[in-house]
């Protein structure tokens, strides 16, 4: 991110759960804070399990709160069990360190939801809602504010909705190129199957012959070593970076085509076109194309970068700071 990038005078608190590897979306909303930090813009994270911790703390005060915290373990100790913690903060990647937002309100600031959130907990009078999937996929009692300024992911979660704008995309990646990459084992045969939001093509007897058992809340290091000794990879959800992932390890992968979404409007939706297959039909463009995925995944992060440049050029214009 270049020094002269604009940046909002309010600080922008980013909704997020504890971060969790094996969630797309925890991986994004605290990818995109850290990026905005990086930027030099003044970012938190914050969820609702943060601020009931904090705000019992204030209201014991010190004293109060160590002794409800000695009562909690001495409670603990006769049932046998441990203490549930509380959290003073959400909980980050090593490597993308955000501190928590840290009052009890929003007053001063500018709040960003993901779609799962319904209206606008921390009470901000500034609202950004960052589309990570077509609203009330995961969610339909999920509301939103009529003022918001909203974003997407792709273009296929915000398109025919009020207000949409194609140029208020905003997508940023955490590569784990620190455990993605090929081994160059021996006897690579076989496939392995990833159903995640893909639940609409996907039947239990699909994977009846695949070499492995469903890779859905396996670890990263798990997946990896799959990715190493398989020789396909079938994803019944499109928009996931496990396809790009398998692909650095030497796994074709290949997308299940999903109802009413042909293989352009796909591509058309996504940087990384090279080393994937729509379809079983486009495996040897998979093949073919491989080698150019590194370079993809260099300019997708120069992209990214802009985008989250213009991002905070629209939300400085929108509500000012």
């Amino acid at each position: 991110m270049t020094s002269d990038t604009v940046k909002v005078g309010l600080p922008i608190v980013v909704w997020a759960s504890d971060f969790d590897e094996n969630s797309g979306g925890s991986i994004v909303l605290h990818t995109l804070a850290h990026r905005l930090r990086e930027a030099g813009q003044e970012a938190f994270l914050w969820n609702e399990r943060a601020e009931t911790f904090a705000e019992r703390r204030r209201k014991l005060g010190k004293l109060g709160f160590a002794l409800q915290q000695a009562n909690r373990r001495r409670l603990a100790r006769r049932r046998g069990t441990a203490p549930l913690p509380y959290a003073d903060k959400v909980v980050c990647h090593p490597s993308m360190p955000v501190p928590t937002w840290k009052r009890s309100r929003g007053d001063g600031c500018i709040a960003l939801y993901p779609e799962i959130i319904d209206g606008n907990p921390l009470g901000a009078p500034h609202v950004v809602r960052w589309l990570l999937h077509r609203p009330g996929f995961h969610d339909a009692k999920a509301r939103f504010g009529p003022d918001e300024l909203t974003f997407h992911y792709q273009e296929a979660f915000a398109e025919g909705l009020p207000g949409f704008s194609p140029d208020n995309l905003l997508q940023v990646r955490w590569l784990r190129t620190d455990i993605y990459r090929n081994e160059g084992l021996p006897g690579r045969s076989g496939r392995c199957r990833m159903v995640r939001k893909g639940s609409a093509t996907f039947r239990p007897e699909m994977a009846k012959d695949d070499a492995a058992p469903l890779l859905d809340n396996m670890s990263h290091t798990e997946i990896a070593a799959i990715f190493n000794r398989c020789e396909y990879f079938y994803c019944h959800d499109p928009h996931t970076m496990y396809l790009y992932y398998a692909a650095l390890c030497g796994c074709i992968p290949v997308v299940v085509p999903q109802p009413g979404l042909d293989a352009a409007s796909w591509r058309a939706g996504f940087e990384l076109k090279r080393g994937v297959a729509y379809g079983e039909a486009e495996i040897p463009f998979a093949i073919e194309t491989r080698k150019g995925l590194l370079q993809d995944m260099e300019d997708a992060r120069q992209r990214e970068a802009a985008m989250v440049g213009r991002f905070l050029s629209v939300v400085k214009e929108r509500f000012g700071g």
